[in-house]
């Protein structure tokens, strides 16, 4: 992965934060890397996408956490396989956000994640109901609060009504996981600050009670990271197989089909 230095984990020099020239004094014309595969964004509203995988994988090895949560930014987000350059940066995350480690329980994960899935997906009561929330064929809330988590497997059942949804299976290298225990948990800076309400609101932890929570902060913001990650890779490879889904699959997977393409109706009107 990352050199020692460059590792928030390195006692050496004090972490990343040591390293304060920014990569984007470099020519653009130069790539900074080559991605494996393509990323997108595309079924991002509907199970693990390449693009939120990639942040995620991101998170988990900057920060030496065991669990990450991310949203998507875009659902029109897309990087070809091959160089990636400069510019793709800002297209491949192009918020602010700093990158959080912060101390959470199992049950305090699986609740952040239940406000989130509440917020996602439609409970259907029938094979024919909207999977996701909709208003004018377009997700009725913000979809960077659409949480979904990388170190766990689970799944997310939508016949269930908010709140009873989520069931986590194991970590997801199949080890136990357990509600009691205390997770490292890698966050951007807008959800560990109670952005989107998913920490107080979904898992009751009171706003005042956040910062005692974080463990560590990044100096800069993530995309500074994703390119000194990529820099460090060469060549991206994305991790292999998807930690979570969505069922009953016999209707999530048609409704699915139906839901796209009110979607791509509501964003073709603007």
């Amino acid at each position: 992965l990352l050199r020692q230095r460059d590792c928030p984990r390195s006692r050496k020099c004090g972490c990343m934060e040591q390293q304060r020239r920014r990569p984007w004094d470099a020519r653009e014309s130069e790539p900074i890397g080559f991605f494996a595969t393509a990323l997108s964004t595309d079924n991002c509203l509907f199970g693990p996408c390449s693009l939120v995988k990639f942040i995620h994988q991101v998170q988990l090895a900057l920060s030496g956490a065991e669990i990450s949560l991310t949203a998507p930014l875009s659902t029109r987000g897309s990087i070809k396989a091959g160089a990636v350059y400069m510019h793709d940066m800002f297209q491949l995350y192009h918020f602010e956000n700093k990158l959080f480690v912060m101390s959470l329980t199992g049950k305090e994960i699986k609740e952040e994640l239940e406000e989130s899935y509440g917020r996602w997906f439609n409970q259907m009561k029938k094979p024919t109901d909207h999977l996701l929330l909709l208003k004018d064929n377009k997700p009725l809330n913000y979809i960077f609060n659409f949480d979904s988590a990388a170190g766990i497997k689970y799944c997310v059942n939508v016949k269930n009504p908010k709140g009873s949804r989520v069931r986590i299976i194991s970590m997801e290298d199949g080890t136990p996981f357990s509600f009691q225990k205390r997770y490292r948990v890698a966050v951007n800076s807008y959800r560990a600050n109670g952005g989107g309400e998913l920490l107080t609101r979904g898992s009751k932890i009171e706003k005042k009670e956040l910062k005692k929570r974080i463990q560590w902060r990044s100096l800069f913001d993530l995309r500074y990271y994703i390119i000194k990650y990529i820099k460090a890779q060469k060549t991206v490879q994305l991790t292999q197989g998807n930690n979570w889904w969505v069922e009953p699959k016999g209707w999530a997977i048609p409704a699915q089909k139906r839901d796209s393409q009110l979607l791509n109706r509501g964003y073709n009107r603007e």
